[in-house]
């Protein structure tokens, strides 16, 4: 099930696949804080970027769209929310949506981001004439193909050595610790793209995907293994765990633990906690060094230090997490 013969999928119109409808702006002065999602035109966190106390103006069981912010970015969603009108809801036309197809057709859709950006906008003109290239059975899309790909994938979940329930993730005993007090911050180095020597170290750069990965260089100013990197400059305040050894542009802040060991478990926990902030960065706002080393963020606590074997099992204990 890992390689799909796609020889016989057939081009779709989005318009003859899905139902569309548009979010609704909400401004940050008629929030108050709740629990129901409300999802912005981000690139990670399912595009959940606030929890409020209104009520929904979306159903759960559809597909997310951004059509600005990060354009092309498309999310299941299985509960109820209130989406920006930077977003486009998408519902079947015909069957009925479940969590396996939502999941597969998003990675469908996803192939179109290439053609958009933040200068050619995924506008829901443009969205509904776009084609998609869909698995068919009998001239017709065949969702059970959908689902019964999705379902045959490996998951397994790790065991770990407490019970989390997931589901019921509360904060109300974090505590908030200083990154500057967690982490020692160096700012990656401005090297002449046109100069660097093709290589396989990743070069990491002020991008909102691929892991901050946007090409592969030969280069002696290499960050080791197991650290953390932050956008300063870009895609601002997009966070991922670099597993390798890896090069970084001078738009790059790499976060080096200090008294304890990130692995892969850690690392996604952190960089999770930390995308929580990007909404308070902007082109003219950046994040520098001082400021990010002040910025204060919460962790599960145990004898008033990180709970860094929480954070580990929490991860561990969620799907898909053998394939970390």
């Amino acid at each position: 099930m890992n390689k799909i013969d796609i020889s016989t999928w057939k081009k779709f119109k989005m318009s003859d696949v899905f139902i569309f409808s548009k979010g609704k702006r909400l401004i940050k002065e008629n929030m108050t804080p709740g629990k129901l999602n409300y999802l912005g035109a981000i690139s990670n966190n399912n595009a959940v970027r606030e929890l409020i106390d209104q009520n929904p103006i979306h159903k759960g069981n559809c597909i997310t769209v951004n059509y600005n912010g990060s354009v092309g970015e498309a999310f299941y969603q299985s509960e109820p929310f209130w989406a920006t009108d930077d977003i486009n809801i998408l519902d079947l036309k015909e069957g009925l949506m479940t969590e396996n197809i939502g999941l597969f057709l998003c990675v469908i859709i996803k192939q179109n981001k290439n053609k958009f950006g933040y200068g050619r906008k995924w506008t829901l003109d443009k969205m509904k004439n776009t084609y998609v290239l869909l698995p068919v059975k009998n001239q017709t899309i065949d969702y059970e193909f959908m689902k019964t790909y999705i379902n045959n994938l490996n998951i397994k979940h790790i065991k770990t050595n407490n019970i989390i329930n997931k589901n019921k993730l509360s904060t109300d005993n974090w505590i908030k610790y200083r990154i500057g007090d967690l982490f020692k911050l160096r700012r990656g180095s401005n090297i002449n793209r046109d100069m660097m020597l093709h290589g396989n170290t990743p070069y990491v750069s002020a991008i909102s995907d691929n892991n901050g990965v946007s090409s592969f260089a030969n280069s002696i100013l290499t960050f080791p293994s197991n650290l953390i990197t932050i956008n300063a400059n870009g895609s601002i305040g997009e966070s991922f765990f670099q597993k390798h050894k890896f090069i970084a542009s001078g738009d790059v802040i790499i976060l080096i633990p200090i008294n304890f060991i990130l692995n892969d478990f850690i690392g996604m926990f952190l960089t999770t906690i930390l995308r929580l902030d990007k909404y308070k960065y902007s082109y003219g706002r950046k994040i520098d060094l001082s400021r990010l080393k002040n910025t204060f963020i919460k962790l599960p606590t145990k004898n008033n230090t990180p709970d860094w074997d929480y954070m580990e099992n929490y991860i561990k204990s969620l799907p898909y997490a053998d394939k970390i």
